[in-house]
């Protein structure tokens, strides 16, 4: 039949029009190859087009030649399917969002953990750096907790060169005190303001440790209240979605199974 076609559209000067037509439109110039591959594209177009209709007809014709409890098995089968991708979308909707509520309240918990451990001073000498967060301070030999008791406080030391080739001995010493801390730092003089200022933050720091800490406490715990929340949620959520999928499959693969005995029934082999 598409032979046929073929041949009568040569034979109405159909192809000559359209060589004609595309070689004259708009002014532009083209080859006789660029308008045989033009040409070829649009028979391919049609080819395809005629294929499609011709498996929709024979589909058609297929399924009006069943009996109507093949049919019946046919729509069952298509609802099957489709409820079971819904049911599948669902679950993956639900893992989603228990997910997302989770990492929330995972990340509250994060943060409420860093709680005072951002840097507020640190000061760099020929010993080390001393760094000084809310809750912790870090010297050259140790690592400290601040607690109330912690105290910071800095004196000159050493003297100023009497003459020309006299050594200058002056220091800033940072001495720091408290539970399980007794030491001393020490820095060039040109830094005991540096020094002073520091030694203020740490105070500072103890006076304040005392409320910090409670309020980290109290954030870490509803934090992990809520982790151990979302977490339940979550696994009631999937198990409620898994039981309603495992129902509605249940139940659409009934119907389908019936429509399969509907067919047997009337001496058929379901396909």
């Amino acid at each position: 039949m598409l032979v046929a076609l073929w041949w009568r559209a040569r034979t109405l000067g159909g192809l000559g029009s359209i060589h004609k037509d595309i070689l004259e439109k708009k002014g532009h110039t083209m080859t006789t190859n660029q308008v045989l591959v033009i040409v070829g594209l649009a028979i391919v177009a049609v080819l395809l087009v005629v294929l499609l209709v011709t498996v929709r007809r024979r589909k058609a014709r297929a399924f009006a030649a069943l009996t109507p409890q093949e049919r019946e098995l046919t729509y069952a089968r298509s609802d099957y399917t489709k409820r079971v991708s819904e049911l599948k979308d669902e679950l993956k909707a639900t893992e989603k969002e228990s997910r997302k509520r989770t990492k929330r309240a995972e990340d509250k918990l994060n943060e409420a953990t860093k709680i005072g451990s951002d840097k507020i001073a640190s000061l760099k000498g020929k010993e080390g750096t001393v760094m000084l967060t809310a809750l912790v301070l870090t010297t050259p030999s140790s690592t400290h907790n601040i607690t109330p008791q912690t105290t910071a406080s800095v004196a000159a030391t050493g003297s100023a060169p009497a003459s020309d080739g006299e050594s200058d001995t002056r220091r800033a010493v940072l001495s720091i005190q408290g539970d399980g801390i007794n030491e001393a730092v020490t820095f060039a003089i040109d830094e005991e303001a540096d020094a002073r200022g520091l030694a203020a933050k740490i105070s500072s720091a103890a006076a304040h440790v005392g409320v910090l800490n409670s309020q980290r406490d109290d954030a870490i715990e509803a934090a992990e209240a809520e982790v151990a929340e979302a977490n339940a949620n979550a696994t009631i959520e999937a198990n409620n979605a898994q039981a309603r999928y495992d129902a509605a499959e249940k139940e659409s693969m009934a119907t389908v199974r019936a429509a399969e005995d509907a067919v047997r029934s009337r001496g058929i082999n379901p396909k």
